[in-house]
């Protein structure tokens, strides 16, 4: 199983450049409804693929109070085949500069009304969402996802499977034990619920020591030593310019291109201290260009993932230090959910603010499960059509991911 890989490539990671550039296009007619039979929580299909390789029965500490507060969620909305089809194809010709769609971008509303499910589906979907309690929060505007929370009771009723607690490799999180279950009806319109365990994504950045700038020699001097990987091969500090001397684009900032006009947004779920990027930028001599911090939801604060927000929006802005920087960043609240970066990405792709979007997190594939990796390819999908463009690295540990650290959940 490969490792599913969001994280972003500024610096010596390597990237994926996935789409770019910015347009519009004309409104386009409503989505052909999908949902044709009634909706019969007796005759249900079962979402596949979607229960935690560490929710194992030797982990298993019993079943969670089902009065807790679900979390927010997202349920993930399926397009139809020939939607998909003409997706595909849309952002083919959009790349192409023969096409007449050349660089003719969609805003998430008419993304959503093209590719979206069509209104009598969004209603039957949150009617019945609303039927088993659970509140409806918001439908996103390009029409990808429905968030929704309620009690883990609700959750476990609507998707006729059970939360449990369990304890792996020392650590403590909760989870679905069986493969949620939809009714029949609905599966057209929907892909999977994002998520049903609280096991969160994490930032693979290792924090090795301080360091000394002089910045009269532009050196940095490490206070620690760290071998290589072999045991010979050191680690090396980097500072802004360094990207510059290894990419060899000196000339870009010497004919002055420097991001201006452009912005960039950056996904996390920690806030960070403004003040402190400041300092940085000041310390290494780049124009006063403080980021813009987003908050989906309610604001996590200044968290354990905060080392990977301010290493992005800083790098961020020292390579196209007259660019706009904003953090994307949600919070998490409840028994499950995987934290704020299922919100903060979507958030993200909703705004449209951003003509580049990256992401430093990742986790195995397989425990994201088919839903987490159909919300991802979806919201990316929906980037693209954007002109977003989106940058992913090749991966820390590339296709060993799962087993990182002997856990398929370890590393994102």
């Amino acid at each position: 199983m490969a490792e599913s890989r969001l994280r972003y490539g500024i610096g010596l990671l390597t990237i994926v450049l996935v789409m770019v550039f910015v347009g519009s296009v004309g409104a386009h007619a409503q989505s052909e409804p999908q949902i044709k039979a009634r909706i019969d929580d007796l005759h249900t299909v079962v979402l596949k693929g979607n229960v935690n390789p560490l929710a194992r029965a030797k982990f298993d500490q019993g079943r969670v109070d089902a009065s807790k507060p679900s979390g927010r969620l997202l349920l993930v909305l399926k397009r139809s085949a020939n939607q998909e089809a003409d997706l595909k194809q849309y952002l083919k010709d959009a790349h192409s500069s023969a096409s007449s769609s050349f660089h003719k971008w969609l805003t998430p509303e008419q993304f959503g009304q093209k590719f979206g499910p069509a209104d009598a589906d969004v209603q039957a979907l949150s009617g019945w969402l609303q039927g088993h309690g659970l509140s409806v929060t918001k439908v996103s505007k390009g029409r990808s996802v429905i968030e929704f929370t309620g009690t883990v009771g609700q959750v476990e009723e609507a998707f006729q499977t059970s939360i449990h607690s369990y304890n792996a490799n020392g650590k403590v999180f909760h989870a679905n034990a069986t493969d949620p279950k939809i009714p029949a009806a609905l599966q057209p319109v929907i892909a999977g619920v994002a998520q049903l365990n609280d096991i969160q994504p994490k930032p693979l950045s290792i924090i090795l020591g301080k360091s000394s700038y002089f910045a009269k020699t532009h050196e940095a001097h490490p206070q620690w030593t760290e071998p290589g990987q072999d045991g010979s091969l050191p680690y090396y500090l980097l500072t802004p310019s360094d990207f510059a001397t290894q990419y060899d684009v000196n000339p870009v900032y010497a004919t002055g291109v420097k991001g201006t006009g452009q912005t960039i947004g950056i996904i996390n779920d920690s806030n960070i201290d403004v003040s402190v990027v400041n300092a940085y930028r000041k310390l290494f001599g780049l124009s006063v260009n403080p980021p813009q911090v987003v908050v989906d939801g309610n604001d996590p604060g200044i968290t354990g993932d905060s080392t990977e927000a301010y290493l992005d929006v800083e790098n961020a802005g020292a390579v196209a230090p007259n660019a706009t920087v904003i953090l994307y960043t949600a919070g998490s609240y409840g028994t499950l959910g995987g934290g704020g970066i299922n919100f903060s990405l979507v958030r993200a792709v909703e705004d449209d603010a951003a003509s580049v979007l990256s992401l430093s997190f990742g986790t195995c594939e397989q425990s994201l499960g088919n839903s987490g990796n159909a919300l991802i390819n979806s919201i990316w999908e929906q980037a693209a059509a954007q002109g977003q463009t989106a940058l992913v690295s090749s991966g820390d540990t590339g296709s060993a991911g799962c087993d990182y650290n002997g856990s398929s959940a370890a590393s994102y």
